[in-house]
C-alpha cells in the first residue's frame, strides 16, 4: 500500500471506520462514510471461509469512497477510446492531478457517474455522485456500487498476474477430508464447465449443499501449478435460473426475498422478473444455507453436455483430449486497465493433473443426486 500522501477530493473527509476483507491472494480495506457502501462490499466479497492457503495476502488494496457532486471533480477529458470496466464504458481523464477513469453515463440505465482515481499502486479513491434515493443497504434495480466493482477488478487483475486462466465454469467442494495430525484440511474443488444451460450452477450448488462450500457460479479462475492446481472464484455474484432454484428447493424462499441486486421488491413481485436471480455471497449463505469460499485445490473437472437419453451418463475424458475441450470454454483474461499493454490472449490449458469427466444429462429431467452419485462411482472411458 502506498504511503504517499494524496490530494484530497472535494466533500467531507472519509470516516476512519473500515471494512477489511480477504479473498485468497488479495485483501481490501474500504473506507467510506456511507453505510450502504460497506454493506454492499461485505455482501459481495465476504466469504464464509478462505481456503487458499496464503500466510498473508500477496496484495493489499486500500479503497476510499467519497460522494459528492460531479461538478466538483474538475474533469479534464483526454482523447482516446473508451475502455470497458465491468461491461460499462469509462473515459480516461485526470482528477486531483492523478490518472482517473470516469464512468461514461450517456448509454447507462441509472445515469449515475463515478470515477476511479489511482493515488498509488495499491491506493485508490472512488468519487461517487450523491443520489437522493440512496439509503443504507438499499439499491435501485440495476445499480452497482462502484467500490465493489473496483475490488473485483483488482482481484482478477492480481489473479491474472499469478498466471490465472479465466474459464466459464462453476465450482464447489464437499467437506475437506483425509487430513492427519499436523496437516491442513484442504478442500478439494470440483470444476463444472460447459455451455449455458448445461447445469453448471445446479450441480455446484448441490455439491456445496452436502456440507462443503460454493466457490463460483459462472466464472472461475484456474491457477495452474506443478502437479497441483487451484480454483479461485472471480468474485462475481452468482446467477441462478428458476429451474436450478426449484431443483434445489429454494424457489419459494428466493422468490419471496428482497435481493440486494434486484432492489427493494421481492424477486417474484418485480414488474418483469428476470430469468435468473442474482445472489451475493452473503445471500447464498443466508437464503440458500450454503457456505462460500474464495477457492481451493482442484480435484476434478467435469465437462457438461445436454443429453436426450433417458438416463445420464458419466465417462472419463482421455488426458490428451481434455485440454482441447477445456480451451473452448476459456474467457478473455483481464489485464489491469490502468496500465499499458494489450489484452492477454491465447492462453492455453495444459494437461490437467486431475481426472476429467464428461457428464451428459438433462438438468430438467435427470435428478441431481443421481448425477453426483454417478460421478463418484466407477466410470468408463468416453466413447
Amino acid at each position: 500500500m502506498s504511503s504517499q500522501s494524496a490530494p484530497r477530493a472535494h466533500g467531507p473527509a472519509a470516516s476512519p471506520a473500515a471494512t477489511r476483507l480477504t479473498w485468497g491472494p488479495v485483501s481490501w480495506e474500504l473506507h467510506s462514510r456511507d453505510p450502504g457502501e460497506h454493506h454492499w462490499f461485505a455482501e459481495h466479497l465476504g466469504v464464509t471461509g478462505d481456503h487458499l492457503r496464503y500466510a498473508a495476502p500477496l496484495h493489499s488494496f486500500r479503497i476510499e469512497v467519497r460522494p459528492g457532486p460531479p461538478t466538483a471533480w474538475q474533469i479534464q477529458p483526454r482523447p482516446g477510446p473508451a475502455i470497458l470496466i465491468h461491461d460499462a464504458r469509462y473515459r480516461r481523464t485526470a482528477l486531483l492531478d492523478r490518472p482517473a477513469w470516469v464512468r461514461d453515463v450517456r448509454d447507462s440505465v441509472d445515469g449515475i457517474p463515478h470515477a476511479f482515481v489511482r493515488r498509488g499502486p495499491d491506493d485508490w479513491l472512488v468519487l461517487r455522485e450523491d443520489h437522493p434515493t440512496d439509503q443504507p443497504g438499499a439499491a435501485r434495480r440495476g445499480l452497482f456500487r462502484p467500490a465493489e466493482i473496483l475490488a473485483g477488478e483488482l482481484l482478477n487483475a492480481t489473479l491474472a498476474t499469478l498466471g490465472g486462466i479465466t474459464i466459464h465454469a462453476s465450482a464447489a467442494h464437499r467437506p475437506a477430508s483425509g487430513a492427519g495430525p499436523g496437516r491442513l484440511r484442504l478442500p478439494h474443488v470440483t470444476l463444472f464447465s460447459g455451455h449455458s444451460g448445461t447445469g453448471k450452477s445446479t450441480l455446484a450448488l448441490a455439491l456445496a449443499a452436502e456440507g462443503g462450500a460454493f466457490v463460483a457460479g459462472d466464472r472461475s479462475v484456474l491457477l495452474p501449478g506443478r502437479g497441483r492446481w487451484h480454483v479461485v472464484g472471480a468474485a462475481v455474484a452468482a446467477r441462478f435460473g428458476r429451474g436450478t432454484l426449484r431443483a434445489a428447493g429454494h424457489a419459494e424462499r428466493v422468490g419471496a426475498a428482497r435481493l440486494l441486486r434486484h432492489g427493494d421488491t421481492p424477486f417474484d413481485e418485480l414488474p418483469a422478473p428476470p430469468a435468473k436471480a442474482v445472489l451475493t455471497q452473503a445471500e447464498l449463505q443466508r437464503l440458500l444455507k450454503v457456505d462460500t469460499t474464495a477457492g481451493g485445490l482442484l480435484s476434478r473437472i467435469v465437462l457438461l453436455e445436454r443429453s436426450t437419453r433417458k438416463t445420464p451418463t458419466v465417462a472419463v475424458v482421455p488426458a490428451d483430449e481434455a485440454s482441447a475441450m477445456l480451451q473452448s470454454h476459456l474467457l478473455s483474461t483481464p489485464v489491469p486497465w490502468w496500465g499499458q499493454g494489450a489484452e492477454l490472449s491465447g492462453r492455453l490449458v495444459t494437461r490437467p493433473p486431475v481426472p476429467v469427466l464428461m457428464v451428459r444429462w438433462d438438468p430438467r429431467l435427470h435428478p441431481v443426486a443421481t448425477v453426483l452419485r454417478l460421478m463418484d462411482g466407477p466410470v468408463q472411458p468416453a466413447g
